[in-house]
């Protein structure tokens, strides 16, 4: 019988999935987050999103039953418009 084995994504792999999803819709529910990246748990997805708040990539607020995660504007690689 063959045995499968579930392998936990890395730190880096979730941190890059939430910043590919944040790219294409900038604002998001962490509901969603979870529900979109299924396979994580949600520790590792806070993790991942405080690392990434430390880093000044992302901006997090609380709201009553959610928390909302906002991309940050002047992250390093995203083309700032010149005036």
């Amino acid at each position: 019988m063959q045995t499968h084995r579930f392998t936990m994504p890395t730190a880096s792999h979730v941190e890059d999935q939430i910043l590919d999803f944040l790219r294409r819709r900038r604002r998001v529910m962490f509901l969603e987050l979870a529900d979109v990246l299924s396979g994580c748990s949600w520790k590792v997805l806070l993790s991942a999103l405080s690392r990434l708040h430390a880093r000044h990539l992302i901006d997090l607020f609380p709201h009553k039953w959610d928390m909302e995660i906002l991309l940050r504007e002047n992250m390093p690689g995203m083309s700032q418009g010149l005036a």
